[in-house]
């Protein structure tokens, strides 16, 4: 009590009402507890601050991993995209739904996401997303079937023997040092069980690129950040996210914009409900998208 009598001194009441100062006291700061809770149940552990479907957004939707970890492409990590990117879709598609709302306060109140971390390498190895990603080895192979997964997504095979069976079957480098720093010498047991040796190198290996992008097919391209709203073919109906919007994006073919530069400037800056991908793409590659789409439109 003495720590309500002193508050009750300083706000010049009396003794008589510590009782009502203690429980408002508690009162705002359980109110504070749950409200932080709410936000970012990842402090506390349990379910992520913002429940996400991947089974939904992969798997019925169809949506590419690569239109949100669009890093994966050029970098050595995926990345999660901010709050304000799941925006692009959800300021029109399924905006009264309590998880979008969160978003939406996120983003509002500029406040970063405390996503829990579900799974790690061991600080022996290093992986590069990019140089897989260049070779069209699918997510699942690491991830598990990510498009029927609900909230989570599998740690995935993330062992040694897993990596030299697929290294191996994709004619990869198996060298040592393709994965692990210079200091580091695997146990030979690491690949006992599975039969598969990894081989010691032959002269130190530069480290695998961390940046750069690699030429990628223009269809590629547009199945990944347009098809989405746009349609593989360029007809809304058959996008899985374009015909959700009211109204919905033109068919390419109904496009008044037919020159292949306001495309890209349209690609690059953004429209009414269409995004910037800037971050994204590379002029050249805007470039290639829209004559990949011009193609559409004939």
């Amino acid at each position: 009590m003495r720590y309500c009598h002193g508050v009750v001194k300083v706000m010049g009441g009396n003794r008589g009402s510590a009782p009502l100062i203690l429980v408002l006291v508690i009162g705002a700061a359980l109110a504070l507890y749950y409200v932080v809770k709410a936000m970012a149940p990842a402090i506390f552990g349990g379910a992520q601050p913002v429940e996400f479907s991947h089974k939904t957004h992969a798997g019925s939707m169809g949506i590419s991993c690569l239109y949100c970890h669009y890093e994966a492409r050029f970098s050595s990590q995926a990345y999660i995209p901010q709050a304000a990117a799941c925006l692009n879709c959800h300021s029109s598609v399924a905006v009264q739904s309590p998880e979008v709302q969160k978003l939406g306060v996120y983003v509002a109140a500029g406040m970063e996401i405390k996503w829990r971390r579900l799974s790690t390498l061991p600080p022996t190895a290093r992986f590069t997303h990019k140089p897989h990603v260049d070779n069209a080895t699918s997510c699942q192979i690491c991830h598990g079937k990510v498009e029927e997964l609900e909230n989570t997504i599998s740690p995935g095979p993330f062992r040694m023997d897993a990596c030299l069976k697929c290294h191996n079957g994709k004619a990869a480098s198996a060298e040592c040092l393709t994965c692990h720093d210079k200091n580091f010498a695997p146990a030979a047991s690491a690949t006992a069980k599975s039969g598969i040796k990894a081989k010691p190198a032959a002269k130190p290996l530069e480290s695998e690129p961390q940046s750069g992008r690699t030429k990628t097919a223009p269809a590629r391209l547009y199945n990944i950040y347009c098809a989405n709203c746009h349609g593989a073919t360029g007809l809304t109906a058959s996008a899985p996210v374009g015909a959700k919007f009211n109204p919905p994006p033109p068919d390419l073919a109904g496009s008044a914009i037919r020159d292949e530069k306001e495309i890209v400037n349209r690609i690059m800056n953004g429209g009414t409900l269409m995004p910037s991908y800037q971050e994204e793409l590379t002029e050249q590659e805007a470039a290639d998208v829209a004559a990949y789409a011009l193609s559409l439109m004939k």
